[in-house]
């Protein structure tokens, strides 16, 4: 079974199952084991984690040794395919609590360093739009915390993860859960306390322009020299074109979103309509403006 996660194998696999009937359920009484679907998650082996996740998916739940579930050791080796068919196949593995209470979320919020630059920026854009699928197959992961009380939000924000925070915010704008903004860690910060201390540190203000726009952010604990700075700041507005999730999350809600609020992330049959905003014709009910154009 080991050879067979280790290769990819498939037909490997139901041999062992043909020698032992009960081997993934031996494999399973096991508190903390690195499962096949550790071991073929880890390596890329999108089938076969597939394959497994679906005869046995508690594994998709169960933590290693290290306190790893099979998503977080996919993340850990950047194999986003395997991630992507996974979290298709059940989206709760997003919100499965490993070491320090970490999800895959929080893992995937922060930010990671490589030496060469190419490499990084690959990384980054694979990271920024994996972050964002998590977000759009489960928003309610954005809720959970880990051992010290930090939501994903917390960790982008600590890690100087801009491209992360810009998603989370957009996430937690659109399923109007803006008091998220205000949770605390077990030290009593909220984000845009850590961004504060950031843009004292390193004369950086880009987080804190980003959080002082939510309205639950707390202005008044900001202190005044750092807020007539960040007041005197230009925003700039990215792509409005390029719809790609990341991009989705990190653009202005539109007037057809406002009407489907409520709806948007339990009927499905509006996500289309929604991600295709400013491509389609037709009116905003709010403002009489093209669809295409309302912002």
């Amino acid at each position: 079974m080991k050879a067979a996660a280790e290769t990819g194998d498939i037909n490997g696999l139901y041999d062992s199952i043909k020698e032992d009937p009960n081997v993934l359920d031996s494999i399973d009484a096991i508190p903390f084991v690195d499962t096949p679907l550790h071991t073929a998650a880890s390596a890329g082996h999108t089938d076969f984690a597939v394959e497994i996740l679906r005869l046995k998916p508690s594994f998709g739940r169960k933590l290693n040794p290290d306190g790893l579930s099979s998503l977080h050791l996919a993340l850990i080796n950047h194999k986003f395919r395997t991630v992507k068919r996974l979290i298709k196949l059940d989206k709760e593995l997003i919100r499965v609590k490993g070491k320090q209470g970490e999800t895959p979320l929080h893992f995937i919020a922060r930010k990671e360093d490589i030496n060469a630059d190419q490499q990084q920026r690959v990384l980054d854009d694979h990271r920024v739009n994996t972050l964002a699928d998590f977000l759009f197959a489960c928003p309610n992961s954005i809720k959970d915390l880990t051992n010290q009380d930090e939501t994903a939000l917390h960790i982008a924000v600590r890690t100087e993860n801009k491209s992360a925070v810009e998603i989370i915010l957009g996430l937690i704008r659109r399923i109007n859960k803006r008091s998220l903004v205000a949770n605390k860690d077990d030290k009593g910060n909220t984000a845009l306390d850590l961004a504060l201390d950031l843009a004292v540190e390193n004369s950086r203000l880009e987080m804190v322009k980003l959080l002082v726009k939510e309205p639950f952010a707390n202005i008044n604990a900001i202190p005044a020299d750092v807020a007539r700075s960040v007041r005197a700041l230009e925003y700039s507005s990215g792509d409005e074109n390029d719809y790609v999730l990341a991009k989705f999350f990190n653009s202005p809600e539109r007037c057809l979103e406002v009407l489907y609020k409520g709806k948007f992330f339990i009927g499905r049959s509006v996500t289309m309509e929604l991600r295709n905003i400013g491509r389609t014709g037709g009116s905003c009910a709010n403002c009489n403006s093209d669809l295409h154009k309302c912002t």
